[in-house]
């Protein structure tokens, strides 16, 4: 189970009292909870960008999306942010909407070891470069590379969405 808190969502969002701004999506609710926007011109063409959320994973061994604009890995691709399946942190975002432009950047240790606290997480993206640094409670994480073949991100009709 995990638990996704978004803050500065908008809206009533009556899942948390009191609180009309953020959502708190559970991943053992079934089916698993989301949210999703229809695609906009503000979700494309993101430039340089930064990523961040309050998380808390209570037991996950599995490849985890935290958000996305993917509709499918082979054409309409832009951005993704997830837990891989050892705990790291990962970014990837293409420039042609596909497989065959992305880059990713990951972190080195298990970003996500500590599974009985909220923590904040943070992507903060240079698509030209392209570059990444990631923090875990305001601490910069170690990350690699693994894919620098783009660098922008793609215009597509995916839909954006927010997972727990």
């Amino acid at each position: 189970m995990s638990r996704f808190l978004l803050m500065g969502a908008g809206g009533a969002v009556s899942a948390i009292a009191g609180n009309t701004n953020s959502l708190d999506l559970e991943s053992t609710a079934s089916p698993n909870q989301y949210a999703t926007a229809s695609d906009s011109a503000s979700l494309s063409n993101l430039g340089n960008f930064t990523f961040e959320f309050w998380f808390k994973a209570e037991t996950r061994t599995v490849y985890q999306e935290v958000l996305s604009k993917v509709t499918n890995t082979t054409t309409l691709y832009e951005y993704e942010l997830a837990f891989d399946s050892s705990n790291n942190l990962l970014v990837t975002f293409s420039s042609d909407g596909g497989a065959a432009n992305r880059s990713q950047f990951r972190t080195t240790n298990a970003a996500l070891a500590d599974t009985t606290t909220w923590h904040h997480y943070a992507a903060v993206v240079t698509v030209a470069t392209p570059a990444a640094v990631f923090y875990v409670d305001a601490v910069s994480v170690a990350v690699t590379n693994v894919l620098t073949a783009s660098t922008a991100t793609s215009d597509t009709t995916a839909t954006f969405s927010i997972s727990s």
